[in-house]
């Protein structure tokens, strides 16, 4: 699946899957060296589609020129899907 992180400033980013439209990412913050935030969408997998998760997570750090982390897709019940993130730098 295809991942886009855009980010614009301290306080303006978007998460885009695959050919989706991009989705603001809200709750944004450093944790360390990390960066945190919410979003919605659709992981393209079974277990999102059948359990209707569609918040999201995310929690990237910063390592050999990449960032990398999860991302968690909850639904409005008990239902947390983790998933592996790894986001390389590409020119605008």
């Amino acid at each position: 699946m295809q991942v886009r992180l855009k980010i614009e400033s301290t306080d303006s980013a978007t998460l885009q899957l695959d050919d989706k439209p991009a989705e603001k990412i809200t709750e944004m913050h450093l944790e360390g060296v990390g960066f945190t935030g919410a979003s919605n969408g659709v992981i393209e997998s079974p277990d999102a589609r059948r359990t209707g998760a569609k918040t999201l997570s995310l929690k990237l750090i910063p390592r050999e020129g990449m960032l990398v982390g999860r991302i968690l897709a909850t639904d409005s019940k008990t239902v947390m899907l983790p998933y592996v993130l790894s986001l390389n730098r590409a020119s605008a």
